[in-house]
């Protein structure tokens, strides 16, 4: 008689602990359940009201390297001294600082629209600093940042390659204002101008009408052969940048500090696009905002 009610009671105890650990799935996934609605209202109830609602252009500026400082004024950011700069980029600094100046001259030419420096922490030997903050303090340094400006000016800090760059800067756009661009400008170097518009766009299906690239090349002969074998063809074989062992690679190499990006949660109407991945290439045929 004692053994059976041991084994009552531990039956009981086993059927408790099931239901429990059910209860706390269905808390845990409640939003993921109750579909991507559920999931937008909780992510808006955290983050609280968006400051920018009116914005509909995102103009990306997108990383290439990380300012270090720490020069104040306009000649901040001249000297190759400030930079992390990889071998290929030296003499490219005032490169990246025209980038910045055109992203600060459209967002002020437009008032509904939301400048994001784009790039995350690439680089071992900058420390944790990501391309974005660094290109953020640099037009601070220089005095280009001010006010009404700087309400409509953030950074994207976890893009590791240019689909990132575009991708990342739409789903930190939609943290910033609650909503989608309906308009983007990106502004990178000229050589890249095929591999965004024809590449990473494409793979988005954001509407070709209203879609821009501003492109400025470092000095020199632009880099074709190497655009052509390290991005534009990997690019054409894996779209989102998942099978192909060049761009895979790139990505963990850009990612010293192992850092995950958040959009998963935080852009919920793009979490299916943010997690695909196909083997054969195929394009993502899934709902997107800016579909008609």
């Amino acid at each position: 008689m004692a053994r059976l009610k041991l084994v009552i009671l531990t039956v009981l105890l086993l059927i408790l602990l099931i239901i429990g650990m059910r209860e706390s799935f269905l808390v845990l996934s409640l939003p993921y359940i109750n579909g991507t609605r559920h999931l937008q209202d909780t992510v808006d109830s955290r983050l609280g009201p968006a400051k920018v609602v009116h914005a509909d252009h995102l103009i990306i500026v997108t990383g290439h390297s990380i300012w270090n400082g720490p020069s104040k004024g306009k000649k901040s950011g001249i000297s190759e001294s400030e930079w992390t700069l990889k071998e290929f980029q030296k003499g490219q600094q005032n490169t990246f600082i025209q980038h910045i100046e055109t992203g600060i001259k459209l967002a002020s030419e437009d008032t509904h629209s939301l400048l994001i420096f784009s790039g995350g922490q690439t680089n071992n030997a900058a420390g944790p600093l990501s391309e974005a903050l660094s290109y953020y303090n640099l037009a601070f340094s220089r005095g280009l940042v001010v006010e009404p400006l700087l309400q409509r000016i953030t950074t994207e800090e976890f893009a590791k390659d240019s689909f990132e760059n575009l991708l990342f800067s739409i789903c930190r756009f939609a943290e910033f204002t609650g909503h989608y661009p309906s308009k983007i400008t990106v502004i990178s170097h000229e050589f890249k101008r095929a591999r965004f518009i024809d590449l990473h766009r494409s793979a988005i299906r954001f509407p070709l009408n209203t879609f821009y690239f501003k492109g400025i090349d470092p000095p020199g002969e632009p880099p074709l052969d190497g655009e052509q074998k390290n991005a534009v063809v990997p690019f054409t074989m894996d779209p989102y940048g998942c099978t192909n062992e060049v761009l895979i690679t790139k990505r963990k190499d850009r990612n010293p500090f192992r850092r995950i990006e958040p959009y998963y949660v935080s852009c919920p109407a793009l979490r299916k696009l943010l997690l695909y991945c196909s083997p054969s290439g195929a394009m993502f045929e899934g709902f997107l905002p800016w579909d008609k």
